[in-house]
This record gives structure tokens, sequence and C-alpha cells, in this order.
């Protein structure tokens, strides 16, 4: 059994004038291949979804929007430009993360209230 091994650099050992072998055993063609799948862009587009639910309960809105926001980042360093995924996932964590500090904040701004407090425990009394 023969065993083929492709080599780019070697020439083509035939004299035949076919135009269809010209250019059909050069894998490494870039004109005609489609633009690969940046997975960096598409892991910040997950995150930047994981960030609107993750947003209530605080901590996790803060850490996938920081980690879309890195990630788009990242991906625009690796490929010179923002794709689609990458601005999504950006916008998202940008937005959302925003949202995550309001909403810390307004809850640590309600529970030192002392009238707030006396109103939950009041609440809480009432229930049992």
């Amino acid at each position: 059994m023969d065993h083929y091994q492709y080599d780019p650099e070697s020439k083509n050992d035939n004299n035949s004038n076919n135009s269809n072998n010209s250019n059909n055993n050069n894998y490494n063609n870039n004109e005609n291949t489609p633009e690969r799948k940046d997975k960096i862009a598409t892991a910040s587009l997950v995150c930047g979804i994981l960030v609107i639910p993750g947003t209530f309960t605080l901590w996790f809105g803060i850490i996938f929007g920081i980690s879309a926001i890195a990630l788009a980042i990242i991906s625009r360093l690796n490929t010179g430009k923002f794709n689609g995924r990458a601005a999504a996932g950006i916008t998202l964590g940008i937005v959302f993360v925003i949202l995550s500090f309001m909403m810390y904040y307004f809850a640590l701004k309600m529970l030192s209230n002392p009238d707030l407090l006396d109103f939950l425990n009041k609440y809480m009394e009432s229930m049992k």
C-alpha cells in the first residue's frame, strides 16, 4: 500500500497541459476559504447573554459583564475589528455592568435606611 504525503513545495512532475490541475491541490489557498469563526467573540456574546439574568443576582452580573467586555476586547485585538458577536457582547456587558452596579448601590442605600429596616422587621413579624 502506497502512502501519499502532500508536499506543497513539490512541483507537478506530469507534463500534461490540464488546466484543472493548476491550483486544485493547493490546500493553503486563502482566496476561496470562508472566514474562520472567532470563538472568542462567540464567548463574549454568550457572556453578554448570561449577564442579563445575572444582573438580578448582583455578583454574577458583574462577573459575566466584565468577562463579556474583556473577551470582546481580546477578540478585537486578535482580529483587528469588532465583528457582530463581539460588538453585541461588549454592548450587553457595558449596559448590564452599569445596571448591576446601580442595583448594588440602591440595595445598599435601601438597607442602610433604619426606617426601611423597621418596616421590614414589622412585616416579617406580621407574617408569623
